[in-house]
């Protein structure tokens, strides 16, 4: 139940309550990666910057295609819609914190614009270790797929 109706809430963009949903069916099934990766958007669309950022990790570094593939049709993924407006509403000189989220929600659209925005963070001291084991693992990726 909380997934069907976690996969509605999200559907509508009810990012709040389908964090809730979604969490709760984590808490049944934690290798959903349907749910994972929906809960990584969720995070980021609630502010919990830090809670995506982890999960985002643990997933890439389990199953990174998860990501990659997505299908933003089948999976009706709001990724696009929100760069669009990331990109439309915030100033041309982003933060850290803004270039790790659009850098995230591009994984599931680019893996190459994806890998642009983690390498706007290098500099940063807060992020650095974290954006070297993320640009890391899009490099052997991106290796594989060429």
């Amino acid at each position: 139940m909380s997934e069907m109706l976690g996969n509605q809430y999200f559907l509508t963009r009810r990012y709040s309550d389908a964090c809730i949903e979604l969490e709760a069916e984590i808490h049944k099934n934690p290798l959903n990666k349907s749910v994972l990766k929906k809960l990584i958007i969720c995070y980021l669309q609630t502010s919990q910057l830090e809670k995506a950022i982890s999960l985002f990790e643990s997933l890439i570094n389990d199953d990174i295609y998860t990501i990659i593939n997505t299908d933003h049709i089948k999976d009706d993924c709001p990724c696009p819609e929100i760069i669009y407006q990331m990109n439309n509403v915030l100033p041309v000189f982003k933060t850290d914190e803004e270039n790790i989220k659009l850098g995230i929600l591009w994984l599931y659209c680019d893996i190459d614009e994806s890998f642009k925005y983690f390498q706007m963070v290098l500099g940063s001291s807060k992020y650095s270790t974290l954006v070297r084991r993320i640009i890391k693992k899009l490099e052997q990726v991106n290796k594989n797929l060429n």
